[in-house]
């Protein structure tokens, strides 16, 4: 289990701080092709879309390494949503921020609508990274869903004192990320409208009409 309590008492002992203001770093959610594609429509007849959080650095040059991150995540229905979104695997992504220092996140349980935290961290080398502006990725997810969802899900990050989002420099404290800071509720990062073919609603409709005739045959046989 991630805890900041654990990180900094790993990482006191193995580097020397250097650095005194924070870089300002924020979570993103994109597809991995483009950043500025934040929500998405799905038909879950077919192939789940892929998404990336990533890190983007405001501080140009950057002059803070980063050492470790962590996330809390979240899918939250819209009013009128119905059924279930899941996060369906969670893997290391292209660009990711801490290639070559580390393996990546742990892969996922399973299936889960929350992910309380997930997390990485370069606890061997010691080396960390300075994230450049043009940014880095975190973590790639797909989805899943339960049968009947439809409607829109949004994807949000969420803060807590200490299994939240956070990125670690080598002072040891945890930085909050500037769009998600510590203290405040749960931030929407994208979205994702779960849209089923409308031949899965008229094959629903017809079948259910099917059910009503044969109904109404029955009785009237039974009435004869």
């Amino acid at each position: 289990m991630w805890v900041r309590r654990f990180f900094m008492a790993v990482l006191a002992g193995a580097v020397a701080s250097t650095c005194v203001n924070a870089d300002q770093m924020s979570i993103s959610f994109h597809a991995p092709a483009s950043s500025s594609v934040h929500d998405i429509q799905w038909n879950p007849t077919t192939s789940s879309p892929v998404m990336v959080f990533g890190i983007e650095n405001d501080t140009s040059p950057p002059t803070e390494k980063l050492y470790g991150w962590q996330l809390g995540l979240e899918i939250v229905p819209e009013t009128g949503a119905t059924g279930t979104l899941r996060f369906k695997t969670a893997t290391v992504p292209d660009s990711y921020v801490l290639e070559g220092l580390t393996s990546g996140p742990p892969p996922l349980a399973a299936p889960a609508a929350t992910i309380p935290v997930i997390g990485d961290a370069d606890l061997v080398q010691f080396t960390g990274i300075l994230v450049p502006s043009s940014g880095k990725n975190l973590l790639q997810v797909d989805f899943d869903v339960l049968p009947g969802t439809s409607g829109l899900f949004y994807i949000k990050a969420v803060p807590d004192q200490f299994n939240g989002c956070n990125w670690y420099s080598s002072d040891f404290n945890a930085r909050d990320f500037v769009n998600v800071p510590f203290g405040g509720g749960a931030v929407s990062l994208g979205s994702v409208n779960v849209v089923p073919e409308p031949g899965t609603f008229v094959l629903l409709s017809a079948g259910g009409l099917i059910v009503v005739l044969l109904g109404v045959y029955r009785r009237v046989r039974i009435k004869e």
